[in-house]
C-alpha cells in the first residue's frame, strides 16, 4: 500500500521537550488518509503508534514493512548504517514540519520588518538596518539617506547574501 515516503505527513501535532529529547503526539497520515495516532513521551525509548482498531493495527504493520524498504541511515557509530525504522520516519516528518514552521515564521518576520528598514542576508540568517521612522517615509523624504544605507549594506553583503526587501524596487 505504501510506496512513496513523501506522501506521509503529520497533523494535529503537539510537541514538547522532555527528559530525553523532544516528545510528540500527532496523527500520522498517508496523503489525506488518517492511519493512526503516534506518541513519543520524550523519556527515552522510541515513538510508538496508538492503534485503536484491527484496521489500524494492520496499517501499523504495513508502515513498519515500508520502513524496512528504505535505505539505511548513515551513522557515526555503525559503518554499515542504521536500519530505517518507524522512529526515523516520524523524526523526518517532524523535522520537515518544523522547517516549514520556521520558514513561515521567517517570512512573517521579513514582511513585518521590511517596513522599518533594509533587510539583508539569507532566508536562514537575516540582518536589518532599521530607521526610526517607517521606510516609506524615508523613501519619500530622505532618499539620500536610503541610498547611503543601501550602499553600506551592499558593501557588507557576504557570499550568498542579498538584500531581501521586496518593497525597494527601483532603489536596489
Amino acid at each position: 500500500m505504501f510506496t512513496d515516503k513523501s506522501k506521509f505527513n503529520l497533523t494535529c501535532v503537539e510537541e514538547w521537550t522532555g527528559t530525553d529529547g523532544y516528545g510528540i503526539h500527532a496523527k500520522l497520515n498517508y496523503g489525506k488518509k488518517f492511519l493512526f495516532w503516534i506518541h513519543d513521551d520524550a523519556n527515552g525509548g522510541g515513538c510508538y503508534p496508538q492503534c485503536a482498531s484491527k484496521e489500524e493495527f494492520q496499517l501499523e504493520k504495513e508502515v513498519y514493512a515500508f520502513c524496512k524498504t528504505q535505505p539505511k541511515v548513515d551513522s557515526e557509530w555503525n559503518d554499515d548504517g542504521l536500519e530505517y525504522n518507524f522512529d526515523f520516519l516520524v523524526a523526518d516528518l517532524a523535522n520537515e514540519l518544523n522547517a516549514k514552521k520556521e520558514a513561515k515564521r521567517m517570512r512573517a518576520w521579513l514582511t513585518r520588518n521590511q517596513k522599518k528598514g533594509v533587510i539583508y542576508g539569507t532566508m536562514e540568517e537575516m540582518k536589518a538596518k532599521t530607521f526610526s521612522v517607517p521606510l516609506e517615509t524615508v523613501k519619500f523624504r530622505g532618499s539620500d539617506m536610503l541610498k547611503k544605507v543601501i550602499a553600506e549594506v551592499k558593501e557588507d553583503l557576504g557570499e550568498g547574501e542579498t538584500i531581501l526587501n521586496t518593497n525597494l524596487e527601483g532603489w536596489i
